[in-house]
């Protein structure tokens, strides 16, 4: 049998009337068989009167075209764009209502305007780090976003988009998060205190001594004459009796 290597198909769009007689979009592609032969396929897009154009019906289906390439290994070809919206379309309801929207406005307000166009396999962690870095956001945001990328890559490998293996999203550092990279300030009670003990004169230090340990002494029994420095046991400093 001869094996002839798969190529990734975008497929086509046309129209044809429905059952109803109503104008729809079909999607069409060739798929192959075991024996190396094509064969054809189709799947309908929508109704012509609610998409309008070709260009909302390729991106109603944009989607599919990762399903209908899976198992090509030419990866080149899938866009972020691609990537995003098979995300949006099978990932996104298992979330959170409140993260869901999150998640979509990240993506649809950043991602997509400045990967989308991209090959998956294009974007590389420095390109990724320093956009991240550039971006008039809040830290929070910057590390939201940074993981939502990783998630797409997850996602990318899983479906066998790419090789599986290190997730490259993982290598991008992004500062002033609490991902790690966040500097951290001590305590300002804590720091007075240090400050105020070690600039205190060595005679102060040693009168502060004196008088803390007259204090404990005090604390000792007058019937016993036993000191109690520290000494845990009741009976010890005579309280007990």
């Amino acid at each position: 049998m001869r094996h002839t290597r798969n190529t990734y198909q975008n497929g086509w769009i046309e129209t044809r009337p429905s059952k109803e007689q109503e104008l729809v979009f079909v999607y069409r592609w060739r798929e192959r068989k075991p024996d190396g032969k094509f064969t054809k396929r189709s799947e309908v897009i929508g109704p012509v009167s609610v998409l309008k154009t070709e260009a909302n019906a390729w991106r109603a289906i944009e989607h599919r075209k990762l399903e209908v390439n899976s198992g090509n290994s030419e990866a080149h070809a899938v866009t972020v764009n691609m990537l995003v919206n098979r995300y949006l379309e099978t990932e996104l309801a298992e979330l959170r209502h409140s993260s869901a929207k999150a998640y979509r406005s990240y993506l649809n307000h950043h991602i997509k305007p400045q990967w989308g166009n991209f090959s998956i396999t294009k974007v590389k962690p420095f390109a990724v780090e320093q956009w991240l870095r550039d971006l008039d956001v809040a830290p929070r945001t910057r590390g939201h976003l940074h993981n939502l990328m990783r998630v797409l890559w997850n996602s990318a490998m899983r479906w066998e988009l790419i090789e599986i293996g290190e997730n490259p999203m993982k290598l991008v550092r992004v500062r002033g998060t609490s991902n790690g990279h966040a500097s951290r300030r001590s305590s300002p009670s804590l720091s007075a205190s240090v400050c105020s003990k070690s600039s205190a004169s060595p005679s102060a230090q040693w009168s502060s001594s004196i008088s803390q340990r007259d204090s404990v002494a005090a604390s000792s029994s007058p019937s016993s004459g036993a000191m109690c420095y520290g000494m845990t046991s009741r009976s010890s400093c005579g309280e007990g009796s």
